[in-house]
C-alpha cells in the first residue's frame, strides 16, 4: 500500500478557472500528476505559487484519490510572530496581521478598498490619519466642534474690518446654529 499523506512541491501555476483549483504538483524528481484538486478552509482562497511546498492526502494511497489538504512558501512565510498571533498574506509583502489581542495591522503595497453601504469605526479615545493629504468626495458633517489648526470652528470670531472701538478692533460674535 501507498503512502496516504505526501510532501510534495507546486510545479506550475493552478488553474482557477472551476469551482476547485487544481495544481500540478512534483512528489519526487520522478512523480509528476496534473489536476490534483486543491482543498481549501470555507472561506479562504489562495493560490499558491510554483515553488512552494504542499501536503497531498490520499484514500489508500491512490494518487487518483489524491486531494492537496495545506500549503507552505517558507520564502514568503512571516516571521517573528507570537504565539497566538495570526497573519493573512501574499507573496508581495501585503499582509492583514492579528498581533497578541492589542493590534491589527494591514499592510498594502498599494491602497486598500472598503466598499459598503456604510461603514462605521468606533473609536473610543481618537482616530489618527497620518497622510500628507485627505480627501473627502463628498459632505462632512460633525455632531462635535471642528478645529482646524488652532482655530474652533463653533468658538472662532472674525475682526471687522474698518471699524474700531477706543484702541480695539470690533471682532464678530461666535457663529451661532
Amino acid at each position: 500500500m501507498q503512502q496516504a499523506f505526501r510532501i510534495g512541491k507546486v510545479t506550475n501555476n493552478p488553474d482557477t478557472t472551476a469551482n476547485v483549483a487544481t495544481v500540478q504538483t512534483a512528489l519526487s524528481d520522478i512523480e509528476r500528476y496534473n489536476n490534483i484538486p486543491l482543498i481549501q478552509h470555507y472561506g479562504f482562497a489562495s493560490v499558491p505559487v510554483p515553488g512552494c511546498n504542499l501536503g497531498l492526502t490520499s484514500r489508500g494511497g491512490e494518487i487518483n484519490q489524491a486531494v492537496i489538504t495545506s500549503t507552505h512558501d517558507a520564502n514568503h512565510y512571516p516571521t517573528g510572530m507570537a504565539a497566538g498571533e495570526t497573519q493573512i498574506h501574499d507573496n508581495t509583502g501585503q499582509r492583514v496581521y492579528l498581533q497578541g489581542g492589542v493590534t491589527i495591522t494591514i499592510t498594502a503595497n498599494n491602497q486598500v478598498v472598503i466598499t459598503a453601504p456604510n461603514i462605521i469605526c468606533n473609536a473610543t479615545t481618537g482616530m489618527t490619519f497620518n497622510t500628507p493629504m485627505l480627501q473627502v468626495n463628498g459632505m462632512i458633517k460633525a455632531t462635535g466642534d471642528v478645529i482646524a489648526g488652532t482655530i474652533s470652528l463653533e468658538h472662532h470670531k472674525h475682526p471687522v474690518p474698518d471699524v474700531m472701538a477706543g484702541d480695539d478692533e470690533v471682532e464678530t460674535d461666535v457663529p451661532s446654529a
